[in-house]
């Protein structure tokens, strides 16, 4: 079978693809596929999964209780001081879209923003999981005020890092040696380094305005995870945010971007 034929790109729709790391994964009675964009190099999943298996992903007991209880919240009160610096808290509705257990909303509340309405809209790790994230964002648009805030934040997991570096190699190693399949709930249908994920984002319509740009590392997955990948992690977070070639090295980014008027009459139209 030709994977690189059956499935379009999540990010630009284009068809001019090739199998990429990590693969496969198998989840239940399906095998999911990733795919490389030649084009864009976004890594995608094919097929996207069906109503039944995103059901069996996100059961809350085995994937919201396992992520989302009992974790350190600081990361989202940083994010809310970052946002206030872009705009006035008393004065501002924030849309906090995927929000799972609200630790964002509680923030933002911390700060003084009244929660779920539209000056400003969050995506945090939130586009990884989308089938059509540029439909999902169009549509978030028309729901936004004019001159309103997009704030994105989450992995950018083919970005230069220590930590995606080892993993590729091990899962060579494993590809050439083993020959395993990879088992797992395929949650992230698509993987993408900094440059892309801003690239999208800015190519969604003219008038964006990106305000704020910040590329930073973390260590996932590695990081507590045994003396080798823990020390993996450890390097790639004193790494983090230094320049390799023509990228910043890390795991996950934050963006904020402002939506003109007429970038909101145009998308409404």
């Amino acid at each position: 079978m030709n994977l690189a034929k059956q499935s379009k790109c999540l990010l630009c729709s284009s068809s001019n693809n090739k199998p990429s790391f990590p693969y496969n994964v198998v989840f239940g009675k399906s095998t999911f596929h990733y795919l490389a964009c030649n084009d864009c190099n976004c890594v995608f999943i094919n097929p996207i999964p069906s109503d039944e298996d995103f059901e069996k992903m996100y059961q809350n007991e085995s994937y919201h209780e396992e992520h989302y209880v009992d974790i350190d919240l600081s990361p989202y009160f940083s994010s809310a001081k970052l946002l206030s610096k872009f705009t006035a808290p008393n004065n501002n509705r924030v849309l906090d879209y995927g929000c799972g257990y609200g630790h964002f909303l509680k923030a933002l509340l911390s700060e003084g923003f009244c929660a779920d309405e539209f000056d400003v809209i969050h995506l945090g790790d939130v586009l990884e999981h989308l089938p059509d994230p540029q439909a999902t964002i169009q549509q978030l648009m028309k729901k936004l005020s004019p001159d309103g805030l997009i704030f994105i934040e989450g992995p950018i997991e083919t970005n230069p890092s220590p930590v995606f570096w080892a993993a590729k190699t091990f899962g060579l190693i494993k590809k050439v040696f083993i020959r395993g399949d990879n088992i797992g709930k395929p949650t992230h249908l698509l993987r993408v380094n900094a440059s892309t994920q801003l690239n999208f984002i800015m190519e969604l319509n003219n008038n964006i305005e990106c305000l704020h740009w910040e590329v930073y590392e973390t260590g996932w997955p590695y990081l507590n995870g045994g003396f080798l990948k823990n020390s993996i992690a450890l390097m790639a977070i004193q790494l983090g945010g230094m320049k390799f070639f023509s990228q910043i090295m890390g795991n996950r980014f934050k963006g904020i971007f402002r939506v003109t008027q007429n970038q909101i009459t145009n998308t409404i139209l």
